[in-house]
């Protein structure tokens, strides 16, 4: 399994604290409890939000006091013309 796919099954379309998927992604993917493993994770979650698949409010690297959500897509969006 990959860290990436961990990070976006544990994201939903409501914001969630980056802490909580950071540690469900990390024990989704039985990484050892250590920094590395953390950090892992926190890299492919940052690179998600590069990417544009998950949107941010706040500092990510900041996990308690920070948000992450799966981007919304304008082409989602119902009644647009």
């Amino acid at each position: 399994m990959e860290p990436s796919d961990a990070v976006l099954r544990n994201c939903r379309p409501t914001w969630l604290k980056v802490a909580r998927v950071i540690a469900s992604a990390h024990n989704e993917l039985g990484l050892p409890d250590d920094e590395a493993g953390y950090a892992l994770v926190e890299s492919e979650l940052l690179r998600l939000i590069e990417l544009g698949e998950l949107e941010v409010a706040g500092n990510p690297s900041n996990w308690r006091h920070s948000e992450v959500r799966l981007a919304t897509r304008c082409s989602n969006i119902t009644g647009l013309s």
